[in-house]
């Protein structure tokens, strides 16, 4: 997949620009609020319709203007050579929703626009994966997912109108203290059948991301740590099998109708999920004693032999800065394999100011997993790393996009 132009009319500080892009690795450059950023978070919403920055449209609209218009060039693998790019569109309005267009034609569904164009988003922002709140790494994975699998979004949809409607029954039983228990059921029912499907795909996908993820992460960090994934979810027996899944949260909410009362809100399910990190070293010859329970009366040099031992530590607590940045570079590295995988062709990267705290061997080694790839850096000298390696150069300034 590659990007061929952005074109933006008063989105944020972006008054009127087109902005081309060549394969490869191409460069903006300019000082702090000159417009990178918005130029970056322009195409990403062209993947999933949603922003890292905000959750109201109406902040994308540039101050004193009624409307922001975005459009979209495209072409993918299967494009043909002198084939025109295809093109997407989107209108924000500040007190209507926004409209979606593919091709000239328009979209109701967000889950019908997202997956058409695909790209992996990184900012410095991204480092609360690993130390922030669940909240963080669940978003992760359900952006993610929604580009993989589009009809993704239209499960966790319905998810959380489901999830809304259960709480605001339990909720109203915590304050009457009358509870429709008949309607609960129906509504205990269908939540259960959506979370076993939310949580099937995301335990698919952090499976499949620490796979990948601790390839790349061997290769940024140059040393002998691995990163591994944990999948935490209210199903921990077998999250993969929908069926299991299904009846194991029917229980939940049947067997806790009291004390979610008490709580007011749904205890269980996807909402509730976590993705944990952990950096591990393996060290070689170390004496590794296993005695089983049973085995009180062995003698301990017996259970103890030479083995590989594995030493894992929680990147969210231990973890150095050094650690954090290169353990969430892998995962957006490893979400792009993903999707390349899933779908058969690279996404577009957008990495924001990822090479400021890099030193210059860490940066080498990152710009050469990118050879293959089409990617949008912003920094904010132009010489902070080789330039040999960049196609395009694009100076920003105030909003203005300036090919170099």
């Amino acid at each position: 997949m590659e990007l061929k132009y952005l074109k933006a009319e008063n989105y944020r500080n972006i008054l009127s620009a087109n902005i081309e892009f060549s394969d490869g690795v191409n460069l903006l450059y300019g000082h702090n609020g000159a417009g990178k950023t918005n130029a970056l978070e322009a195409v990403y919403l062209f993947a999933i319709c949603k922003s890292f920055r905000t959750n109201r449209d109406s902040d994308f609209i540039t101050h004193g203007k009624d409307l922001s218009n975005l459009t979209l060039g495209f072409t993918c693998d299967y494009s043909k050579k002198d084939e025109k790019p295809f093109e997407m569109q989107l209108t924000f309005f500040k007190d209507a929703k926004k409209k979606m267009f593919y091709e000239g034609v328009g979209i109701s569904k967000v889950s019908e626009f997202a997956g058409r164009f695909r790209a992996v988003f990184f900012t410095p922002d991204h480092l609360s994966l690993v130390k922030g709140s669940p909240d963080e790494r669940r978003k992760f994975a359900d952006m993610a997912l929604s580009q993989i699998k589009p009809s993704y979004i239209r499960c966790l949809n319905e998810y959380m109108r489901l999830l809304s409607q259960r709480n605001s029954i339990l909720k109203n039983a915590k304050i009457t203290g009358k509870l429709d228990e008949a309607l609960l059921s129906v509504y205990s029912e269908a939540l259960s059948e959506t979370a076993s499907l939310i949580t099937r795909q995301r335990a698919f996908f952090s499976e499949y991301l620490e796979r990948e993820a601790a390839r790349f992460y061997d290769s940024i960090s140059g040393s002998n740590e691995k990163l591994y994934i944990r999948y935490l979810s209210s199903e921990k027996d077998d999250p993969k099998n929908v069926e299991k899944t299904k009846e194991r949260y029917l229980k939940l909410y049947t067997e806790n109708i009291n004390s979610e009362v008490k709580y007011g809100a749904t205890k269980y399910g996807p909402h509730k999920d976590d993705i944990l990190f952990f950096i591990g070293s393996e060290r070689e010859n170390e004496k590794v004693c296993e005695l089983e329970k049973s085995d009180e009366n062995a003698d301990i040099s017996e259970a103890c032999g030479e083995k590989r031992k594995t030493v894992e530590f929680a990147a969210r607590t231990f973890a150095s800065q050094g650690q954090q940045r290169s353990a969430v570079l892998s995962l957006k590295l490893a979400e792009g394999e993903i999707i390349k995988n899933l779908s058969g062709e690279y996404p577009v990267y957008l990495f924001d100011d990822v090479l400021s705290e890099l030193d210059n061997n860490r940066k080498k080694q990152l710009m050469s997993l990118f050879m293959d790839k089409q990617v949008m850096i912003t920094c904010c000298d132009e010489n902070s790393f080789d330039s040999s390696l960049v196609n395009n150069k694009i100076k920003v300034e105030n909003g203005n996009y300036i090919k170099v």
